[in-house]
This record gives C-alpha cells, sequence and structure tokens, in this order.
C-alpha cells in the first residue's frame, strides 16, 4: 500500500490518476501561470501571434464546460523573445476549479488552477527542496519519497587547503564541517549563498508568519515544536558555524571538491573535499546571517543555547571582517599560488560596502548596540537595488530594518519605508511597460539565475503591499509569480514538479543519477539568459528572454541553487500572506 506521504508527492507532480479529461490540448501559445491563482486575483494568459479582438474562452478542464467568453486585447511587440503578444484578461473566473485559456486559430493554454491558498503548495515543495539538497546524511524513505538516497560527503575529513593555512591548521590537516546543503547541481557548499538562503528563510518567518510558521515539510525534524522552516535554517547555520575558525573567528570562503565532480549520486563522488580561503564576505555575510538567527531561535526551546552561540559567532566573524576589511576571493591567483588547483564556483565579490552594512544592521538589531553601524554606507541599504545572484545584499539589511522591530528599527524605519516604496514602484513601473505584464528589467535580468531576480522583485512587491496595504503591489508580485510558473516566452514553469509544462531535465547531479523520472521536485531552475554560453549544442532562439532549454548541459539556463529557491519560498510566502 502507498504511504499517505508518497501519495501526496505523486499527487502532487501529476502522478496520480486523472479524474477527468479536457476536450482542449496545451498548444504552446497561449501561456499562463501553471500553478494555481486566488479566487479574487488577477488572471491574465498571453497570447503569441494575436492581432487583437480574438474570440477567448475560458474552459473547465474537468468536463470541457464553456465558463467565459471575451477578447483578446491589442497585441504589443515584445522584441526580447521576436514575439506579437496580445493579453486575454479572465478576473471574472472566481470558482474553484481547473480551467484552460483557448483562443480560437491559435491555441490553448495549460490548466491554471483557482483555489484559495493558491501558493501554499508551491512554498511547501520548494522549501523542501532544501530538504532534499541535504549533504552528509541518508535521506530515506519516509521523508524523501522515491528520490531517497544514501549518506554522501560525511565531511569529517575535510583538509586544509594551503590557502586556508594557519598556525593551528596547517596545510593538509583536517577539520570536521558535516551538514550543510549542496548549494547548487554540483556538490560543493559556500558559505556566502547559504547566509543568503537562511536570511530568506528567517525572513519569511518575520515577514508572512501566517504562511510558514504551520507549514509541515515532512523533514526529520517535523514534530520538535519548532517551526519546520526554522529546522532547516538550523541544519544549514549548523554547517555554517563549523565553517568558522575557532583560533581567529574568519570564515573559510567554501567546502569543496577541487574540480566539479561527474554524474553521480553522492555517495559515489569519494574525491578529497577542502576548505579554501577566509575571506571577508564570507564572514560579513556570515555575521549578518547569524545576527538575524539570534533574533528569532530564543522563541523556541531547543535552540535558545543556539541563539547565544550564534550571536557569539557573529560577533567573532564581524571582528574578523574589522581587521581584515578587503579580503577578496580571487580563485585564479590563489591557483598561482598553491596546489591544488581549485575550479569550483569562486561566488566572488570585490565589493564589500553591501555586506558590511547588512551585518552591521543584522548585529546592531539582534544587539541594541548602534556603534555596529558606525562604519557602514547607509546609502547601500536605503538605495539598495533588487538582490541579483551576485548577492548585492543592501537590500537585505533595507528589510530588516522596515519590518524590524525595537528603538534601532525605529529610528530607521521611515528612512527603509521610503526605500522599499522607491524599490516597490520601480516594479510597477516595469510591469506598466511590458507586453507581457511582468515586473521584469529585461536589459539586466537575463542573466544565469535571472528567475531569482523575478523572486526577489516579487518578494519586494508583496511586502511593499503588506507594509503600504496598497493591492497594486501585491497583483504586481503575483505577476512576477506568473512569469516564474509559465506566463513567459518559453511557455515552462521554472520549478520542478510545478505545472504541466516544467523542467525535466534540470542541471542537478542527484536527478541525473538517481535513476527516478521525475526530477527532484521544487527546485527553481535558473531560467533564459542572454549569456552567450555553449553548454549546450543548442538553444531554440537567441532571443535573449527565449534562451532556454531543459536540458541536463544547460547550467547557464538549468541549473539549480538553494539560495535562488530561497527568494523564491520567501515570494510564495507573501503571496499567502497578503492574499489569504
Amino acid at each position: 500500500m502507498i504511504s499517505p506521504r508518497l501519495l501526496l508527492i505523486a499527487l502532487v507532480l501529476g502522478l496520480a490518476p486523472a479524474v477527468g479529461s479536457a476536450q482542449h490540448h496545451a498548444s504552446g501559445t497561449v501561456h499562463l501561470n501553471q500553478n494555481a491563482t486566488y479566487p479574487d486575483a488577477p488572471k491574465v494568459a498571453v497570447v503569441v501571434g494575436a492581432k487583437g479582438g480574438e474570440a477567448a474562452q475560458v474552459v473547465s478542464d474537468l468536463d470541457g464546460r464553456l465558463v467565459w467568453e471575451g477578447t483578446v486585447e491589442e497585441p504589443a511587440d515584445y522584441h526580447w523573445s521576436g514575439e506579437s503578444v496580445g493579453i486575454v484578461r479572465f478576473d471574472d473566473i472566481q470558482e474553484v476549479g481547473m480551467y484552460r485559456v483557448h483562443v480560437e486559430g491559435l491555441g490553448t493554454s495549460e490548466v491554471i488552477e483557482v483555489r484559495p491558498n493558491a501558493f501554499e503548495e508551491a512554498t511547501r515543495l520548494s522549501l523542501r527542496a532544501l530538504y532534499l539538497q541535504r549533504a552528509s546524511v541518508a535521506l530515506p524513505v519516509e521523508f524523501a519519497g522515491v528520490w531517497q538516497r544514501d549518506a554522501g560527503h560525511p565531511d569529517d575529513q575535510v583538509i586544509i587547503h594551503p590557502s586556508a593555512a594557519s598556525e593551528g591548521r596547517p596545510a593538509g590537516s583536517t577539520i570536521s564541517a558535516p551538514g550543510g546543503w549542496y548549494d547548487a547541481g554540483d556538490y560543493n557548499k559556500y558559505v556566502v549563498p547559504a547566509a543568503v538562503t537562511s536570511y530568506y528563510l528567517f525572513g519569511a518567518l518575520e515577514s508572512f508568519p501566517s504562511a510558514v510558521s504551520e507549514l509541515d515539510l515532512g523533514i526529520p525534524e517535523s514534530a520538535n515544536g519548532a517551526p519546520d522552516i526554522v529546522d532547516e535554517a538550523v541544519w544549514n547555520l549548523r554547517w555554517m558555524m563549523r565553517m568558522q575558525d575557532p583560533a581567529d573567528g574568519g570564515l573559510y570562503h567554501k567546502l569543496t571538491h577541487a574540480s566539479f565532480q561527474g554524474w553521480l549520486m553522492p555517495k559515489d563522488v569519494t574525491a578529497p573535499r577542502y576548505v579554501v580561503q577566509k575571506t571577508t564576505n564570507a564572514a560579513l555575510t556570515y555575521a549578518a546571517a547569524l545576527a538575524q538567527a539570534a533574533r528569532f531561535l530564543p522563541a523556541y526551546p531547543e535552540y535558545q543555547s543556539l541563539a547565544d552561540s550564534c550571536l557569539a559567532a557573529a560577533r567573532r566573524a564581524w571582528a574578523w571582517a574589522e581587521a581584515n576589511p578587503a579580503v577578496t576571493y580571487d580563485q585564479n591567483a590563489m591557483n598561482a599560488q598553491h596546489d591544488p588547483d581549485i575550479s569550483t564556483g569562486p561566488y566572488a565579490d570585490g565589493e564589500y560596502d553591501d555586506e558590511r552594512a547588512w551585518a552591521g544592521v543584522e548585529l546592531a538589531l539582534a544587539t541594541g548596540d548602534a556603534t555596529f553601524l558606525d562604519s557602514i554606507d547607509f546609502t547601500r541599504v536605503f538605495d539598495a537595488p533588487v538582490p541579483y545572484w551576485e548577492i548585492d545584499t543592501g537590500q537585505l539589511a533595507l528589510r530588516s530594518l522596515y519590518e524590524g522591530t525595537g528603538p534601532i528599527a525605529n529610528t530607521f524605519r521611515e528612512q527603509a519605508l521610503a526605500g522599499l516604496r522607491r524599490l516597490a514602484d520601480h516594479q510597477l513601473a516595469l510591469s506598466d511597460t511590458s507586453a507581457y505584464g511582468m515586473p521584469i528589467n529585461e536589459r539586466v535580468d537575463f542573466i544565469w539565475g535571472g528567475t531569482s531576480v523575478a523572486s526577489a522583485r516579487a518578494g519586494i512587491l508583496f511586502d511593499a503591499a503588506q507594509q503600504f496595504d496598497d493591492r497594486r503591489y501585491a497583483e504586481a508580485g503575483l505577476d512576477a509569480l506568473d512569469y516564474l510558473l509559465g506566463r513567459n516566452p518559453t511557455g515552462f514553469s521554472f520549478v520542478t514538479g510545478l505545472g504541466e509544462k516544467s523542467p525535466h531535465n534540470p542541471h542537478h547531479r542527484p536527478t541525473v543519477a538517481d535513476g527516478v523520472e521525475p526530477p527532484v521536485p521544487g527546485m527553481l531552475v535558473g531560467g533564459p539568459t542572454h549569456a552567450n554560453v555553449t553548454d549546450c549544442p543548442a538553444y531554440p532562439s537567441e532571443f535573449p528572454a527565449a534562451r532556454y532549454v531543459d536540458a541536463i548541459c544547460s547550467y547557464s539556463a538549468n541549473e539549480i541553487t538553494t539560495y535562488w529557491n530561497a527568494t523564491f519560498s520567501y515570494a510564495t510566502a507573501g503571496a499567502e500572506g497578503v492574499w489569504r
């Protein structure tokens, strides 16, 4: 007999038997959110090749019943994909159900579901994907279902690379640093993105507690009394704490193989692992993430002592960064001096004002000590841009100030809210000028990990909707999620396991090697990119908005990372927090 957990996974992935059949089938020319939306929310489909005025219909996917008729709006050129597109608005559909949009002579969409709590399952799946990225531990069938796997990378004999050598830890000696998450489609672990991922998990709990505080992720810690989202963050925090040198408080930049390994399961990858050079941005992002965690963990009895340890560790990392204010991770320079060469992801950043601002704000909020703000550049906070994958962290400090409590947050809240409004208004302007009606800055967003930028935009808009009680921001936030889930020139939902047309071949080693047909679910892939990368033989289009292929070879457009997932989880939690 199939377990309830496996049945739930099967239902989520569409593997359970269908209860009805549609009279229309998706054509690839009518694009919409393939997950779900709320009964009282705007509902938009984009029609490729429309001339305007064509008859549009919405039909029930259960029985083919016609439930709405209308027309396609006047089209506009979308030169980022080389298309002429028109919009169908079917806001009148408020009855719970499964629907398709059909435009005579042009095509039929995938299914969209109308229901309350429309993004609850998307939030759950994207957070569960972090559990399925856990390192150094087996994932048993009870919790991982068909994606069970044996433990790999125990990381209890990690070698000190010569670049990381110190008097107490000479090159070639070993440390123990198990746990954490595999950062991306490879098997390495990186402090900077791990810190950002942790931030978004606690941030979702702070901003949208109704959406995540009782969300059951089905993980081993689910019955311990703390929210599952906190348990998952703690799994990562404990690993990051093992990356701090106890002698001086500095942070090793990453724990890594010397090079990217093959398409194998974790247990089969046995090449040596190293910790490499301590860096300023690793220390500062670590200090920020642990100081933030120290504000939330005391609420849970099982984590009260950990909160104290986090704050002490954050202080020591801050002190190291103050004494070492500009230590950049330069992998080429490091390899010129030390063996073995390291060729995995650098996550290098030569600017530290944003990380210093984020760390200073988090430590000030956690301690009440305003002296942590003395050395920071507040222009990196109040005028912060939308976070990009390169980890510009000023907006994280901004969010903590307008969401935080206490005297320091109160002092800066008015300026922080003004910064939020500027950011949110910019997103509205992007939606107003887009033929697809989405808050995407096409000139800069089609990059490696561009979907995480769209997620960050959505999160900012939901923050603004909540702070200013303004429906315009909430609607634009849904536009951004619509983009991620199928209302885009590729027609793909960019989250594995969500939507009829979602990635089946992500650049993700466990998915390739596990022998299971469906990919690990809930992972946000990077999405279209204008980068001229030749990682695959061919892409279906050279237009930036459509330069995407669902292929294992595509690390440029089809890889995953934990921190992209975290921005998406924050955004979907925002939708639930604002709309439910």
